[in-house]
């Protein structure tokens, strides 16, 4: 891995749009870098991941049959590009799994067979994937590129709730994206506001479906990473560390449903460690404690959504 100072990372972070401008610290003497990058969506995982992905691919080198045009955002998971697609000339969000994901990987191979059922997933409601394959010794996956950006985008722009029409409308897109992808035997075990997309119509699109579950009896594999995002993960899956099942994206739909309703977080840890503790010492948050204007059906479906216990929840969507 090059050397890279914390500061120079930083700055990278804010040429690439991973991190606001504003945000970028005038000292980091003294300065709890895990914490800072935490803060603003990026782990000591994802840093690392930023440094070697920054090395590997700039501006117009090749993965197999695309041509890399940008970097639109990393994680522990791996980096997501701005692509061209050579053979179809079409512009593509190409996801490149982590080097370390080596071709002999028990977990390598799962991520590319969920890659390829999750392509099966065929409904408005859900990014299309293109095609998953491998080269260079990288796994990768290509699906549609939507340019309005994500449901995090718009919240942060907002800066406060969505208007209620809206936000109904949104969950609406996202609850028939969930069941496309129950009936194709997934779970998308990572929904939150960063992996639901926009699209130039204003529909709300869910992504990240090349690193959902396969519903299959039996344990998870040993290999498999904790899946979703601390906040809007399901308490059993947060827990106890399962796989989950639709109910467990109707959780998080429900906190997604929360945040654009209220403008406010339901759950506010940025880390594991964290959210358990919250889960373990409240009960639900009440959507009408921080905004009382709020219709009670409205209120009271969230409520159901995000029920602590599974079976309280709606049992599909």
């Amino acid at each position: 891995m090059p050397a890279t100072s914390i500061l120079d990372l930083f700055s990278v972070a804010v040429a690439h749009g991973l991190v606001a401008a504003e945000a970028l610290p005038s000292r980091t003497t003294g300065l709890d870098q895990d914490a800072w990058l935490a803060a603003h969506g990026l782990d000591a995982e994802a840093r690392a991941t930023l440094v070697v992905e920054l090395d590997n691919y700039r501006l117009g080198a090749e993965l197999g049959g695309y041509t890399i045009n940008g970097l639109i955002g990393l994680g522990p998971t791996g980096a997501l590009y701005r692509a061209l697609q050579r053979s179809m000339q079409r512009e593509v969000a190409l996801k490149v799994l982590p080097a370390s994901y080596r071709a002999q990987s028990p977990l390598a191979g799962q991520l590319l067979r969920e890659a390829r059922a999750a392509g099966g997933v065929n409904d408005q409601g859900v990014v299309m994937v293109f095609d998953v394959g491998e080269a260079d010794g990288r796994f990768y996956m290509a699906g549609e590129h939507l340019s309005r950006g994500t449901l995090a985008v718009r919240l942060a722009q907002v800066r406060g709730p969505l208007p209620v029409v809206e936000a109904l409308a949104l969950a609406r897109d996202c609850a028939g994206g969930l069941a496309a992808i129950a009936a194709a035997g997934l779970t998308h075990g990572d929904l939150n506001p960063d992996t639901i997309k926009l699209s130039a119509e204003g529909r709300a699109k869910l992504d990240d479906l090349g690193f959902s579950r396969v519903l299959v009896p039996g344990p998870p594999p040993a290999l498999a990473p904790r899946r979703g995002r601390p906040g809007y993960l399901a308490p059993e899956v947060a827990l106890e560390d399962g796989p989950g099942d639709i109910r467990a994206d109707i959780f998080a739909l429900g906190t997604v449903l929360y945040e654009m309703v209220t403008g406010q977080r339901a759950y506010k840890a940025i880390d594991h460690e964290r959210y358990v503790r919250e889960l373990t010492r409240q009960e639900a948050p009440d959507p009408l404690a921080v905004a009382p204007q709020l219709d009670p059906r409205i209120a009271a479906l969230v409520r159901t959504a995000m029920a602590q216990q599974r079976g309280e929840r709606f049992a599909d969507a």
